[in-house]
């Protein structure tokens, strides 16, 4: 492994892909409030704002400082294998599944529009959009680590105008085209470019991590407010008031205090290491998971999901929530964990083929 190897990151998405799991199996008014609100709802932001840190340690381990540093035919086809490569797998197996509903049933979800031409799956699963906003980082990242790398403080301002900007203007223009908002890499700029700037020095005590400390308390006040106070702030869409700007240093702090206390190293125990490979494959198995559930929805209807849970009325009730969310981590889970594995020696041996 390379020296700048962190852990800490693979256990972040390891138990973040846990989270998207439980939050697409049990309704969010059946879990805790507090654990719902800052935990499992955040698993995407800090899948955001990981992708920024990652990547922005990823260019400046290369020495990158121009477009055309960035922008090569080497860095496209690896996020194409990366990337693309996977999801293709399961934009085929939704179009199959597609066809197969129709043939027996004659009905079928199929969606075919605009939206199939920047990643929406035939039939959509949960977390569908995640796949389109990774697609428009890989165009606009070189050019937010360029504008980083001269300004960091003033990126970071024109960040949060820009996402800011976005949100306000989003009821305007984007009410009748919610895949389009949830989709839109500029929902989540911020959080990417908190990311990209803890990047620079990812010790929670560091000075330069003052305004985050600073702005998550501000994050989590607004949260509680929102959700205990029922308070939606006026001028934004409100069908993601727990993911956007004003909740994203909370995020981030999430990924600080996960780099300073969770494993800086790769032991040898199984559990360790079993945790960091899920790490590894999460994104593997959020592309299962989005086809899995798209399976239940479109087949048998969202009856299927535990619509109980954490609170319940009787003990069998309990028993039944926890069988359905330990049969559906599991199913993602070892699916993921297979479909990476086969990709990832695909990738391995593409990657390798550039260099020739």
């Amino acid at each position: 492994m390379k020296s700048n190897y962190l852990p800490q990151i693979d256990f972040l998405k390891a138990f973040a892909i846990i989270f998207v799991i439980l939050m697409h199996t049990i309704r969010s008014e059946n879990i805790p409030t507090s654990v719902y609100l800052f935990f499992i709802v955040q698993a995407v932001p800090v899948f955001l704002v990981i992708a920024g840190f990652n990547w922005c340690l990823s260019f400046k381990n290369k020495g990158l400082h121009t477009l055309s540093d960035a922008y090569t035919k080497a860095y496209f086809l690896k996020n194409i294998n990366r990337l693309v490569m996977p999801f293709s797998i399961i934009y085929l197996c939704s179009l199959l599944l597609g066809i197969s509903q129709y043939f027996y049933s004659g009905h079928t979800g199929f969606i075919f529009n605009v939206y199939s031409l920047i990643g929406l799956l035939p039939i959509p699963g949960p977390g569908n959009y995640f796949f389109t906003i990774m697609i428009e980082l890989v165009f606009i990242f070189p050019v937010l680590y360029l504008c980083y790398l001269r300004k960091p403080k003033f990126f970071l301002l024109i960040c949060f105008i820009v996402n800011i900007a976005f949100e306000l203007i989003s009821p305007y223009i984007l009410s009748k085209y919610v895949y389009l908002y949830n989709a839109s890499a500029l929902r989540f700029l911020f959080a990417i470019s908190l990311g990209m700037w803890i990047s620079n020095d990812y010790h929670l005590s560091s000075k330069s991590n003052i305004p985050v400390l600073i702005g998550s308390i501000f994050s989590i006040i607004y949260l509680l407010i929102n959700t205990f106070g029922y308070y939606a702030i006026p001028h934004f869409l409100p069908n993601q008031h727990t993911q956007n700007i004003l909740s994203f240093f909370y995020p981030a702090l999430l990924v600080l205090v996960g780099i300073t206390c969770l494993p800086k190293t790769v032991s040898n125990n199984s559990l360790n290491k079993f945790i960091i490979k899920l790490g590894k494959a999460s994104y593997h198995i959020f592309l299962v998971q989005m086809f899995y559930f798209s399976i239940i929805c479109s087949s048998f209807g969202p009856g299927l999901f535990v619509y109980f849970a954490f609170g319940l009325d009787s003990a069998t009730e309990f028993l039944l929530a926890f069988i359905n969310l330990i049969l559906n981590e599991t199913i993602c889970i070892l699916i993921g964990l297979w479909f990476y594995n086969i990709t990832s020696k695909s990738i391995i041996a593409n990657i390798k083929g550039l260099s020739h």
